[in-house]
């Protein structure tokens, strides 16, 4: 449930804005104004629209499975986080199992996650490494914890999962790993651009490259292989990186790095996008909204690189900077009050007031003994239709060629699994499902609340299950 404090106290970006920013240029809002108006005037559920609520996408629910998935795709670890899955402070510490009990110093574990890798084990011994597990980013917390804390915790838990011999390491379990930061690791990827692209060259006596901002990654679903254009050292990331020592391995093991989009192109121009989710929200487009329309007017293409550049140092400010300042706690207290239903203090009344002063703000967190259900997800994409609709057509446009479609979206950041559901994208008189599967999360796990990890796992034929969390067990299958 820890996303952002900002996506409680959530941003709204009014129509008039989006269409006010009017320019012809491919990479400007306007690209976006005719689907918001589609979308406006066309129901908003798959089922209205003519389209079946829940379809399969290649394999039944129920079916058995006799091929091994090319990547499982996991989100939301929130290391270091006090309600995450791998902490050194659990706030409920009987939530948690600690792989060496004589360490009285070692890193806690929900043994949710340990149920999780165990799962893997077993498709291992049944059909041998599986080529890729997919990191959605918010692997590590650095909006909610010093950053020294989540990285030591993260080194300490996956060097004692390999010392357990037992082959549950990331390592054994998997022959690559895709890592996609999110909004509370968004520095993470800061810190690699400036590693690869700056910071290291000069070291080397070589000058500095600009840095990327963006960097998608593409992999054929057919064959699991990198595409040629995105292979080799053009990366600027090398595949044994900062992430590799923080995950236990060793340069046996390659991590692919990129942000914020990966694809796995499948057949029939139908295609797999897979991306954290925050930047489906408004909360991450502060500079955008406020100052949108000048960029357009300037001939600034509002392009995913640009929206990122601009946007980066809200970002860096609420998952990052107010997290690594003492006391560590602080950023963290406003998050839970944000929840506890008190009459909020002077000091919580004054902040609420400068942010009122700055942004418009709505509290939309409602009755917190409401259970979160099902539709959480799908519905949250269809509360920022015009948004959602204009990323997904800047992410085809900048990635696929002509006539290719993003069919299915894979993403988490929301903490709410989610699987098959259709988000109805609207082009002029075309209407385009998009299947939409949510990995969940692994903070505060709740069933009640819905609150529960759910991996999803990808085939070659590029269907998409999902992975049920019952009883502490996960197995194939998602419970509706």
């Amino acid at each position: 449930m820890k996303q952002s404090l900002f996506s409680h106290w959530s941003v709204q970006i009014a129509l008039l804005t989006i269409v006010s920013l009017g320019s012809d240029h491919a990479g400007s809002w306007s690209a976006a104004i005719g689907m918001v108006k589609d979308a406006a005037a066309a129901s908003s559920s798959g089922t209205e629209a003519g389209l079946p609520e829940h379809l399969a996408t290649g394999i039944g629910m129920n079916d058995a499975v006799e091929e091994p998935p090319l990547a499982v795709v996991i989100s939301d670890i929130h290391i270091g986080e006090r309600y995450g899955c791998i902490t050194g402070n659990p706030a409920v510490p009987g939530d948690y199992i600690r792989l060496n009990d004589s360490d009285g110093d070692g890193p806690y574990v929900r043994p949710e996650f340990m149920s999780f890798l165990e799962y893997c084990l077993g498709l291992k011994q049944q059909y041998g490494q599986i080529k890729y597990l997919v990191i959605l980013g918010d692997m590590w917390d650095l909006a909610m914890n010093n950053q020294e804390d989540s990285f030591e915790q993260s080194m300490d838990f996956f060097q004692q999962l390999n010392a357990l011999d037992e082959g549950m390491g990331l390592g054994d379990l998997f022959q690559n790993i895709i890592y996609i930061p999110g909004n509370h690791d968004h520095h993470l990827w800061e810190m690699l651009q400036e590693r690869y692209w700056v910071t290291g060259r000069i070291e080397q006596g070589l000058p500095p490259l600009t840095m990327p901002r963006t960097l998608s990654l593409s992999f054929d679903i057919t064959t699991g292989d990198i595409l040629p254009e995105n292979a080799g050292s053009e990366l600027g990331i090398p595949t044994y990186n900062i992430v590799s020592s923080l995950l236990g391995l060793d340069d046996d093991s390659p991590v692919y790095v990129a942000y914020p989009n990966v694809y796995f192109r499948g057949l029939e121009g139908g295609h797999i996008l897979l991306t954290h989710g925050h930047l489906f929200e408004p909360d991450w487009y502060m500079v955008t909204i406020m100052f949108g329309d000048l960029m357009v007017q300037q001939g600034i293409p509002l392009t995913i690189r640009n929206i990122e550049m601009f946007n980066a140092i809200t970002t860096e400010w609420h998952s990052y900077s107010l997290g690594q300042t003492p006391p560590y706690e602080f950023w963290e207290t406003v998050y839970d009050h944000s929840f506890d239903n008190l009459h909020p203090s002077q000091w919580e009344q004054t902040f609420l007031q400068i942010l009122d002063e700055h942004i418009t703000v709505n509290d939309v967190r409602g009755d917190p003994e409401t259970p979160s259900r099902r539709y959480h997800s799908i519905e949250a994409l269809e509360s920022e239709r015009g948004l959602v609709e204009y990323y997904l057509a800047q992410a085809q446009a900048e990635c696929l060629s002509e006539g290719s479609w993003i069919t299915a979206l894979i993403y988490g950041h929301t903490h709410i699994p989610a699987f098959n559901e259709v988000f109805v994208r609207h082009h002029g008189e075309e209407v385009h499902p998009l299947w939409v599967h949510n990995t969940g999360g692994w903070v505060d796990i709740d069933a009640e609340r819905y609150h529960l990890p759910a991996p999803m796992l990808i085939y070659g034929d590029g269907s998409v299950r999902a992975l049920t969390l019952k009883n502490g067990v996960f197995s194939m299958g998602f419970a509706q």
